[in-house]
């Protein structure tokens, strides 16, 4: 069975009514929330460009930039990390010169030493190579100098 017309029509009136007052009050919400925007939005825009902002009565907004904190619709901009500090690379250590030959007698002993790849011409007590001189011949090793340091070679002895 269905109802009377007059309920019927009583009823869907009554239904569009509320929607009608749904609709107006959402609808003026909505430009509630846009117009603060807006009004935000060119005032912050009028100080950046060197104007006054104003809202009503044309009085100026203070603080109108601090609603525009981020786009929210913007990506994040990434925060830069300070440069890691620079770590030299230790200093690699002057090469020691390697004792290639040792010739002791008491007369006039003599050795050949290598410097950076670079072999000696025999050597005697006083004598130069590539900066090093020879400072002391003993009968199993040579003391060598480069004038920052001293530096004893000794020869490899087999048993």
């Amino acid at each position: 069975m269905s109802a009377p017309p007059n309920i019927q029509l009583l009823t869907t009136g009554g239904l569009v009514l509320a929607t009608l007052f749904l609709g107006v009050r959402a609808s003026s919400s909505v430009s509630g929330a846009l117009g603060q925007e807006s009004t935000s939005v060119t005032s912050a825009s009028a100080a950046l460009a060197g104007g006054t902002p104003s809202g009503e009565g044309g009085q100026a907004l203070d603080g109108a930039t601090e609603n525009l904190v981020r786009d929210p619709f913007a990506f994040p901009t990434p925060k830069r990390r300070p440069a890691p500090p620079r770590r030299h690379a230790p200093k690699k250590p002057e090469p020691v010169p390697t004792l290639r030959a040792l010739l002791y007698d008491t007369v006039a002993p003599g050795v050949r030493i290598m410097v950076k790849g670079t072999r000696s011409d025999w050597l005697q007590k006083g004598d130069a190579f590539l900066g090093w001189s020879v400072v002391d011949i003993t009968p199993d090793s040579a003391t060598l100098n480069d004038g920052k340091r001293t530096v004893v070679v000794r020869s490899i002895q087999e048993h």
